[in-house]
């Protein structure tokens, strides 16, 4: 198995776990918040379509696709709100999601090891951490791929506060 064919089944492999994890929530349930200002799995869904959006198609590809409300709603630093209103319906953001990951594969199937090895598009304007964290699009790809998985798990752990069983 060569690098790209590891990214593309990281990347498959975990988006899975988060759609199934999301699958059987009620709409009241998407919402559920730990505590408030907590992370929700609606919040959670369009988080990581963001994430894939800036950390592969924007850093790898330079051509990101999602609508431009998705970061201030769902992007680093945003706050999960608990009402419905202030954030597009979960279908949207299914769709959204799943758009944003078959061009991520996409890219991703298509990129060189040499591709892979080069800085992020945006690599001369970032600083400190950043620069350490995504020093290569292969690294921004493979961080995409541990932060979901992250946050598939605090969906997880939402699924338990509810009652619901684990989804793996």
């Amino acid at each position: 198995m060569n690098v790209t064919e590891m990214l593309v089944d990281q990347l498959e492999s975990v988006r899975r776990i988060t759609l199934e994890t999301f699958s059987d929530l009620a709409p009241r349930e998407r919402l559920h918040q730990a505590a408030p200002g907590v992370n929700h799995p609606l919040w959670l869904l369009g988080h990581i379509a963001t994430s894939e959006d800036h950390l592969v198609l924007d850093f790898c590809a330079g051509r990101p696709l999602l609508p431009k409300n998705y970061g201030p709603l769902f992007g680093i630093g945003s706050k999960p709100l608990g009402d419905a209103s202030a954030y597009p319906a979960a279908e949207e953001v299914l769709t959204e999601l799943s758009r944003v990951h078959k061009s991520a594969l996409a890219y991703v199937r298509g990129a060189s090891a040499a591709e892979l090895d080069l800085p992020p598009v945006p690599f001369e304007r970032m600083e400190g951490r950043a620069r350490e964290l995504f020093r290569t699009r292969g690294r921004c790809i493979w961080f995409h791929g541990h932060h979901e998985a992250m946050h598939a798990g605090q969906m997880g752990y939402i699924r338990r506060l509810l009652g619901k069983p684990y989804r793996i």
